[in-house]
């Protein structure tokens, strides 16, 4: 992480104003919501998916689509857009390093366990992480002092995940009992993928601030994902997706239009408006909505144990994101009266 940590110290990408977000958090939230929705429908549909398609053939097209599409949008809009981009190569960098990472152990962890369970350890780990990693000097951000109230929500949250993780490796989840391997590896993909999203996002955010528009981040921001799946498939000789026919290549496109990279756009453009505190309570409800949409969809068993743990995590994150809200309202007075001071 020593070389993430160089992207967050002072100078290279600077903090805006307070006033550049504050006034953007209630558009941040309507699209942050939105993608919540469309993440749920996303994770329920390719949960049955992958139980017949490989999660790299996936990966090829839908992240292959979203340069294809956005890279040509980002140079009609201008390409000064693009080399905004490509003044920060060590930050695209880890940018696709995370992405990969990220993405492709998420998509796995829907083919092993329940994907409502899949998010409340994606979701919920990633937050938790970042603020140790803060607290030893890994990232070199400046680190939030949280106060008692909050220590003791990020301990609920964490309760909550050590349940969620005892949930899927005891059979007691909706995917019921798997092979002694295939649970414990859903799990560790799951807090993988959720460490490095929540990485990447602090990436993306950074460069947002910095005038880096949603759609030439997206252009460029999923290549190593490509080139990964890629690898792997060769590596691993997984390369069924180039004898699709077109009908199930279309199919595919089009699923992967509307799923992944509409979703991926809508979670970008959130991102670029809306504060990590505000994003952080609207995902929160996001494994509650993915629990509703498995009912619906008939194919896992409904289980309480998965139903009590994703109560569990959501209360504490909700609480948790609305009493950050209320100390950065709080702080901001006494922000400005010190900037006042030592104006006057």
């Amino acid at each position: 992480l020593h070389p993430i940590s160089a992207l967050f110290r002072g100078g290279i990408l600077r903090e805006p104003p307070p006033a550049w977000r504050e006034n953007r958090e209630a558009a941040g939230f309507l699209v942050a919501s939105l993608f919540v929705c469309l993440a749920a429908m996303r994770d329920v549909y390719l949960a049955g998916v992958f139980q017949q398609i490989s999660p790299l053939h996936v990966a090829v097209v839908a992240f292959g689509l979203c340069s294809l599409i956005f890279l040509p949008v980002t140079l009609l809009r201008g390409p000064q857009r693009l080399r905004r981009v490509v003044r920060h190569p060590l930050e695209v960098f880890w940018i696709n390093v995370t992405s990969a990472v990220a993405w492709l152990a998420y998509l796995y962890a829907l083919r092993l366990a329940e994907p409502a369970l899949v998010q409340v350890l994606w979701a919920g780990i990633g937050p938790l992480a970042v603020t140790r990693l803060e607290r030893i000097g890994a990232l070199r951000t400046r680190s939030v002092r949280l106060s008692r109230g909050e220590e003791h929500l990020h301990l609920g949250i964490f309760a909550s995940l050590v349940l969620t993780t005892l949930v899927i490796l005891t059979g007691l989840s909706g995917s019921g009992t798997q092979r002694a391997v295939l649970a414990p590896l859903g799990v560790g993909l799951a807090l993988i993928s959720g460490v490095s999203i929540t990485i990447n996002t602090m990436l993306c955010k950074r460069l947002n601030e910095v005038g880096v528009s949603p759609d030439a981040l997206v252009s460029i921001r999923f290549v190593g994902v490509v080139l990964a799946a890629l690898m792997l498939g060769l590596l691993t000789g997984d390369t069924g997706f180039v004898s699709w026919s077109v009908t199930t290549g279309s199919s595919m496109a089009v699923a992967a239009l509307l799923l992944i990279v509409l979703p991926v756009y809508v979670n970008q453009i959130g991102i670029s408006l809306a504060s990590p505190i505000t994003v952080r309570g609207v995902l929160a409800l996001g494994p509650v909505l993915v629990f509703l949409l498995q009912l619906w969809e008939g194919r896992l068993m409904s289980s309480p144990y998965s139903l009590t743990s994703i109560v569990l995590y959501s209360t504490f994150a909700l609480s948790a994101a609305f009493v950050r809200q209320r100390a950065t309202l709080a702080a901001a007075p006494a922000g400005l009266e010190e900037s006042a001071r030592i104006r006057g």
